[in-house]
């Protein structure tokens, strides 16, 4: 049994269908799909580029270096808690803008 059981039809120019068609591709969704997200209140979420996984990646390798320095320096007791701290504050400063700027949001 079907879901959803009301048929709309909806007419638009060339450039209009040219732009959903493209629109809906990219974020790899039928047309349907990408019009019930508006519907219901989001943007449609694009996957983000590939480039975005692999920096993501080598900031969170980071990430775990700086925390594996950090232990180690709390073992034998070297501790420069100051500078691990920033590190690890700017690390995650650069990750949230990354998620930020490429995840998508809840429509306005």
């Amino acid at each position: 049994m079907r879901i959803r059981d009301i048929k709309l039809q909806l007419w638009l120019n060339d450039s209009e269908a040219d732009k959903l068609e493209r629109n809906a591709w990219r974020c790899r969704m039928s047309k349907s799909a990408y019009i019930r997200n508006f519907i219901n209140g989001f943007e449609p979420a694009c996957p983000p580029p590939v480039e975005y996984q692999q920096v993501l990646r080598e900031l969170r390798c980071i990430g775990r270096n700086i925390n594996q320095i950090a232990h180690r320096a709390n073992v034998t007791d070297d501790i420069r808690a100051e500078a691990y701290c920033k590190e690890y504050a700017e690390l995650t400063v650069i990750t949230d803008e990354l998620t930020k700027v490429f995840l998508p949001k809840k429509a306005r």
